[in-house]
């Protein structure tokens, strides 16, 4: 007999190489497939068959607790722990759902850089007002691909991933929304400058300085700078890389609402302060 995985991978998701030579030994009939990642085993069909049923396959929650407990004394690396038995929390919900919000967070996060790259070759001294018009639509687009990432970042965190159990102990999530804090701080300059001579006669009435366009595109090289690294750490993050379980949410999140109220009330200030050369 062949042992079928859920399509919807309702089960927990378990070490498969180890795992299968377990359950092999146990049940020579069996027939485990294997994937590179972690599969997510029908166990109660494994009970059941040690009962004489063979046909009927659900997951039951004594099931799944056994597993979990049996997946901790196999698995040596917390982290590798952390990520091999955390729920498929897609699985509850609709894999369309689930590929919906990646694809979002994707999207948003290409939109993000897209419109960072036109504000960098569109900044310049003595800009005309076609360019400022221009300027100010990549920077609403980067306010909204930035609402985009946020809101599917919280979705795949809380309901589509591995769950809100493991990202508050990975550090190198706390890593990257801190740099995704900083770089949200450090737009404020930018917009409040962009709002200020768009609706408040700036752009009308006299032409971009040198010395605010340098200022601008030193921001913009920061921004593209920040985006670089977070896809690195998400990459590293989603491999068990930097967790800990003694990690609290407490100290990541404060971290990442001090750098994002600091430096933003920092770089409004010096938006509404900025006074030209003369």
């Amino acid at each position: 007999r062949t042992l079928a995985f859920s399509p919807a991978r309702s089960a927990l998701s378990l070490t498969g190489g180890r795992c299968e030579k377990l359950f092999a030994a146990k049940h020579p009939s069996l027939n485990l497939e294997s994937d590179a990642e972690a599969q997510a085993f029908e166990f109660d069909k494994i009970s059941q068959d040690a009962l004489g049923n063979t046909d009927q396959v659900s997951v039951t929650p004594s099931i799944i607790a056994s597993t979990a407990v049996l997946n901790a004394f196999l698995v040596v690396d917390p982290a590798q722990a952390a990520t091999t038995t955390t729920f498929t929390l897609a699985t509850a919900a609709s894999p369309i759902s689930s590929a919906l919000a990646a694809y979002g967070h994707y999207f948003g996060l290409i939109a993000m850089v897209a419109s960072l790259f036109v504000e960098r070759f569109t900044i310049k001294p003595g800009m005309n007002e076609d360019e400022e018009t221009r300027l100010l639509l990549a920077d609403v687009t980067y306010g909204a691909a930035a609402v985009l990432v946020l809101w599917t970042g919280y979705l795949r965190v809380t309901q589509y991933e591995k769950g809100w159990e493991f990202y508050q102990h990975e550090s190198l999530f706390w890593v990257k929304m801190s740099l995704f804090a900083i770089l949200g701080a450090s737009s404020l300059f930018n917009t409040a400058k962009i709002i200020q001579r768009e609706f408040f006669g700036g752009a009308v009435d006299d032409v971009m300085s040198e010395k605010l366009a340098e200022r601008m595109l030193k921001i913009v090289n920061g921004e593209l700078l920040a985006m670089a690294f977070i896809p690195l750490m998400a990459t590293l993050m989603s491999r068990g890389i930097g967790y800990d379980e003694l990690i609290p949410w407490q100290i990541g999140a404060g971290v990442t609402g001090f750098l994002f109220v600091g430096l933003g009330g920092k770089y409004l200030v010096e938006a509404f302060t900025w006074k030209e050369d003369v």
